[in-house]
């Protein structure tokens, strides 16, 4: 292709006169730079051709490749290498990852026709159609393909060019574009279609026809079956890049459409796309199947891994012990193992593996005894040899034992040689240890004096031998008890034979004592005992007082009682009822035997203190008679105002037996003209006729 000619200026200047001297030489350079333009843009596309046609521009340039290469390699073979790794690299983990896949996918397929619910439903299928199960299998999971591409141009509707696979028959691409063209302006014509909406896709059978709309083009695609979404963005990607490729030649196309042929790699690499079909989808249970064995791994590492770090722990723990030594440790034969020195005294590291959680089957443990000089072992050491007794305190300073408190002399003498013996002790002090003996026997004789003094408790013998203490005597029930003061001692009791013989004792504590747990006094009452004489005070029931009374009279160590302090609570009441009944006068009319009026009130206060004297009698054991008296004194005859007085009593006592009142309890006494007396300070005259009353009660 030759360079355009060169133009005149438009001042008909020749570019020589316009550039000066070196005009040609500027000419020339301009002619090279476009030639390189043009050349840049027409040998790519010439490449392509030729290796579209055949192989002549390869085994051309084979030879000058291959000294290339030879050349490069020998100059820096790095280059080389580098470029190798980085091609065989991906190339490598691209087949494992292939290879990975298929196996997953066959897995896949495997459990889709056996045990899915969509391997079974497709089993049902086929039993209702008549038809092979293996048929159905192959056409649900048919891989669907892209059968061909056409690029078309949206403006003139015109094929620009095409792409298709080799196994499939070849279509009129002019035709198809035509079809399609004319489909759109139908559809776009016919119906009320919105401007700025397009035909997306056209389905027939099996086949689907996928149209992707663009701003200068139009990509069309046949795909066999039901295309998938995710295909459209595919044919998007394409359309986009190719309308930013060609843009320039798609604005002034005119009909040439040969300027289009590099667009072909792209319409192929649409033709390339494979769909994953039904199978390739993986399963629910297909995940299961892949990660189960993950999490079997995972679960049976973090089990192990936890073991191992209980291992160090548990190994770490036992050598920070003291007398135990950690020699050797680790795992043989599926079993950890661990060797090492142990003290007798220190912990066991047998025991504390059941602490940790290992069974000490599986723990092969091999340890050699040794003394260790660690000063808490050596105290263990001699606790375990010596035996001290409680009241023996050791203790460990450095490498000394000291021995504090109290033992006995036998026992002093053979601890101080006894410890000539022990590892990791050098000496035995006993300065701060003091004789038990000694010290039992003042103890003992400060117990037995001060049983002598309390009271209630004779001692009649007591004596040690052979490390033991026995005791005999009287005691009085309510005495101190022996026992609680021998533990205020610190004496054993164990070691200790007691034989005490009840009796009686006449102190007085013990007698006052004995009368409150016998009479057992309310609150309201305090008894006390002066020279045998057992004072009450206070106030109580009248049976608890009259009972009090008759158990005094046998108790030993009280002469007599004294309740001159002590109130009848029941008796005060008694007796106030009492006073106010027979203080009680009712008025009858002069002649007759009629009550006066305006005495209901008394009558009822009557009954109320006669109903209360009554409770208060059965209360106190009492027995009490009322005598209804009788007064008549109008008349000079003696034997009329007896009648007439027996006649109002009797008369009275009917009003009260019809008022419920027990009238059994009375006895009527007339007193014919022998008037009652008013009580004190009262500014009544004495009524000519009336009736009194007079309450006498004795105990049962």
């Amino acid at each position: 292709m030759n360079p355009e000619p060169n133009r005149e200026n438009k001042g008909g200047k020749s570019p020589d006169s316009a550039n000066g001297p070196n005009g040609s030489s500027d000419a020339g350079g301009q002619a090279v730079e476009s030639l390189h333009r043009q050349l840049s843009k027409s040998l790519p596309r010439a490449v392509a051709s030729s290796a579209r046609k055949n192989h002549r521009l390869a085994e051309a340039m084979r030879p000058v490749v291959e000294k290339s290469i030879k050349i490069s390699t020998d100059a820096d073979s790095s280059v080389l290498v580098d470029a190798l790794v980085r091609v065989i690299g991906p190339a490598l983990r691209r087949a494992v990852v292939d290879g990975i896949g298929r196996l997953v996918l066959r897995l896949n397929r495997f459990l889709l026709v056996s045990i899915s619910p969509r391997g079974i439903a497709w089993r049902i299928h086929a039993l209702r159609a008549g038809r092979t199960f293996r048929d159905v299998v192959r056409e649900r999971t048919h891989a669907r393909r892209v059968k061909q591409v056409f690029l078309i141009h949206r403006r003139t509707g015109l094929l620009l060019e095409l792409a298709r696979r080799q196994d499939v028959t070849a279509l009129d691409g002019d035709m198809v574009s035509a079809m399609l063209t004319a489909i759109q302006d139908f559809v776009h014509d016919s119906f009320s279609v919105k401007n700025g909406e397009r035909l997306e896709s056209i389905q027939v059978g099996g086949t689907t026809v996928w149209l992707e709309q663009g701003r200068l083009a139009v990509l069309a695609a046949i795909v066999d079956g039901d295309a998938p979404g995710e295909l459209r963005q595919n044919f998007k990607d394409t359309l986009e890049t190719v309308q930013s490729e060609f843009s320039q030649e798609l604005a002034a196309f005119n009909g040439d459409a040969s300027v289009f042929e590099p667009a072909k790699l792209y319409l192929e690499a649409c033709v390339r796309t494979r769909l994953r079909d039904a199978g390739e989808k993986l399963l629910p249970v297909t995940w299961f199947v892949l990660t189960a064995p993950l999490l079997v791994l995972a679960v049976l590492g973090y089990f192990k891994l936890r073991e191992s770090m209980t291992w160090k722990a548990y190994v770490f723990e036992i050598a920070e012990q003291p007398g135990i030594v950690v020699v050797d440790h680790g795992r043989r034969d599926g079993k950890f193992y661990i060797t090492g020195l142990r003290d007798p005294m220190a912990l066991d590291p047998v025991a504390m593996l059941t602490a940790i959680g290992f069974d000490e089957r599986d723990v092969l443990s091999d340890w050699e005894t040794y003394q260790a000089l660690k000063p808490d072992l050596a105290l263990a050491r001699a606790r375990q040899l010596l035996n001290p007794p409680e009241t023996v305190t050791l203790r460990m300073e450095g490498d000394v034992l000291h021995a504090i408190g109290s033992a006995p002399r036998w026992w002093i003498e053979d601890a101080s040689k006894l410890t000539k013996s022990l590892v990791g002790i050098s000496q035995f002090e006993t300065d701060r240890l003091t004789d038990s003996e000694i010290t039992a026997s003042a103890t003992w004789d400060t117990y037995i004096g001060s049983l002598n003094s309390r009271p209630g408790i004779v001692v009649v013998s007591h004596g040690r031998e052979f490390g033991r203490y026995h005791i005999s005597g009287l005691r009085d029930p309510l005495a101190d008890d022996p026992m609680i003061l021998l533990k205020e001692t610190g004496i054993e009791p164990s070691k200790v034979t007691a034989k005490w013989s009840p009796y009686r004792a006449l102190d007085p504590p013990l007698v006052l004592a004995r009368a409150i747990e016998t009479l057992d006094p309310p609150g309201t009452v305090t008894l006390g005992l002066q020279d045998r004489v057992l004072v009450f005070k206070g106030k109580a029931s009248h049976r608890w007082i009259v009972r009090a009374t008759m158990l005094t009279r046998c108790m030993a160590g009280i002469g007599k009682t004294d309740t001159s302090d002590l109130l009848d609570d029941d008796m005060t009441r008694f007796t106030k009822a009492q006073a106010e009944v027979e203080s009680m006068i009712f008025r009858y009319l002069d002649t007759g035997t009629d009550l006066w009026r305006g005495q209901g009130g008394k009558m009822n206060r009557l009954i109320a203190l006669l109903s209360q004297v009554s409770s208060q009698a059965r209360q106190m054991g009492l027995y009490y008679e009322i005598a209804l008296r009788g007064h008549a004194s109008d008349t000079r005859d003696a034997d009329a105002n007896m009648m007439a007085s027996s006649a109002i009593a009797r008369r009275f006592l009917d009003i009260l037996q019809r008022q419920n009142v027990e009238v059994h309890r009375f006895a009527v006494y007339p007193a014919g003209s022998k008037m009652p007396d008013l009580p004190q300070g009262s500014k009544e005259s004495v009524p000519k006729r009336c009736v009194s009353f007079k309450i006498v009660f004795f105990e049962n």
